[in-house]
């Protein structure tokens, strides 16, 4: 019976670990796992020559199996540290990025996924299906039907799955549970699986108003066994830093949207969560940054926001002054018509000058996605400059603009009306129309 293991979960096995290599002798230690370290491997002796880890060597893979009789798999090395206690005795320790329970990888090109179920905390309130029914002393199950989205070469299933526990007399616990799984029509590498989820994470994340990470991981590997090809499950684990509160319980009235609100629109949806992800990247990444990064300061979450949408303007309205040929004429006319020692610094000061300022960019956006809430981010010339002069002097701490700048309760409301515009924003990337933007928005947005 496999052991129940969890990314979100602190573990540790004893075993027997090795290298897949015939000559590789074994030796005895323990794995200790943690969301915030990851894999770390104390061994009893080493498993690799001391002059290959004083040259930065690490293996790629090392095997153990567990007291429990448990197969393991490390993958990817990124780190080690070892001593020689006493002549003839040493100890060694490994950090991994990967960890696979259930399965002996020999080779790295044998990583080859074809299928992944992944458990989110709180999918079961986000697929807002009530499961079970009650009449007459009988209790009656139907599980929610699959929703699915094909997204090029994959296809994702929102699925659940049932099961009762008894452990005391007299006791009966019925356990629904949802799950996303994700199918390749051929296969997929680890590196590129993790990518993919990347982007499921955030979508998800996104929903809820939370950080999400999994909960736990169950691979489908294609092996290649004795000329035969086959597949087995294995459970994947890897690091997801320091997070708080991951299988906290909220509400669908807390999150920003469930399965309801975009049902008949998943796929559309998913599809343009995944495909506008190069374009938006930046944006992802400063936007999630503010809800991964836990308690992080007022002012730094202004900033990433801030940030956040030049970026997204930049790469999505892409509004400019002028063209850079027609800037680049000009800047030479200018050029051109004065003294050699200031062309440098003149150069300097025009080089970006047919890009919009950030005052321009946030009316634009503000003019495009926020008419329906004026209600909700007031005078858009009040709200412009005071995030200009806020940017400005966390920026560049120009002391004349410390008094107009704001701090405080005004600086995070400041900061809930960027979260507000981005938002909009991505909602509206996501391919939904007006009328579901405001239907949800209107849930969050208070006056």
């Amino acid at each position: 019976m496999r052991v129940n293991t969890n990314l979100t979960e602190v573990f540790e096995f004893n075993g027997r670990w090795w290298q897949p290599k015939g000559d590789s002798r074994q030796v005895s230690g323990t794995l200790k796992y943690s969301p915030e370290k990851g894999a770390v491997l104390l061994l009893n002796d080493l498993i690799i020559d001391p002059a290959s880890l004083l040259c930065g060597i690490n293996p790629d893979i090392v095997l153990g199996i567990t007291e429990q009789g448990e197969k393991i798999t490390l993958y990817n090395c990124y780190g080690n540290r070892w001593k020689r206690n006493m002549p003839g005795y040493s100890t060694s320790l490994f950090y991994f990025d990967t960890i696979l329970i259930g399965y002996h990888l020999k080779t790295v090109e044998q990583l080859r996924f074809t299928s992944i179920s992944v458990w989110y905390p709180n999918l079961e309130a986000w697929s807002g299906c009530k499961v079970y029914t009650i009449k007459e002393n009988r209790i009656n199950y139907r599980p929610p039907d699959p929703i699915r989205a094909k997204i090029e070469d994959k296809t994702i299933v929102l699925e659940s799955s049932f099961n009762t526990t008894d452990n005391r007399p007299g006791e009966l616990i019925l356990n629904h549970s949802s799950y996303i799984k994700i199918e390749w029509d051929k296969f997929v590498k680890l590196e590129d699986l993790k990518d993919f989820l990347y982007h499921i994470n955030n979508f998800f994340t996104f929903a809820q108003r939370k950080a999400v990470f999994p909960i736990k991981i169950r691979c489908c590997l294609e092996v290649h066994d004795n000329f035969e090809e086959q597949t087995t499950e294995v459970d994947l684990l890897y690091k997801i830093g320091e997070r708080r509160d991951l299988t906290k319980s909220i509400s669908p009235q807390d999150m920003l949207f469930t399965s309801n609100d975009i049902h008949e629109q998943f796929e559309v949806c998913l599809q343009n969560w995944v495909k506008k992800a190069e374009i938006l990247e930046p944006v992802y990444d400063l936007f999630f940054g503010t809800l991964y990064s836990g308690t992080t300061y007022l002012e730094t979450k202004f900033l990433m926001l801030v940030q956040a949408v030049e970026a997204f303007h930049r790469r999505v309205i892409k509004t400019v002054n002028w063209s850079e040929d027609e800037h680049k004429k000009k800047v030479d006319e200018i050029l051109d018509s004065i003294s050699e020692n200031d062309r440098e610094w003149v150069n300097n000061c025009l080089r970006y000058g047919y890009e919009l300022t950030l005052r321009q960019r946030l009316k634009e956006l503000y003019d495009k996605y926020c008419s329906m809430f004026e209600d909700y981010f007031g005078n858009k010339k009040d709200i412009t400059d005071k995030i200009c002069v806020t940017r400005n002097y966390l920026t560049h701490y120009n002391e004349e603009l410390k008094e107009r700048a704001a701090q405080g309760d005004e600086l995070y409301n400041l900061i809930m009306k960027l979260w507000g515009l981005l938002t909009i924003c991505l909602l509206n990337e996501m391919g939904l129309d007006e009328v579901n933007i405001k239907k949800i928005m209107e849930r969050h947005l208070q006056v």
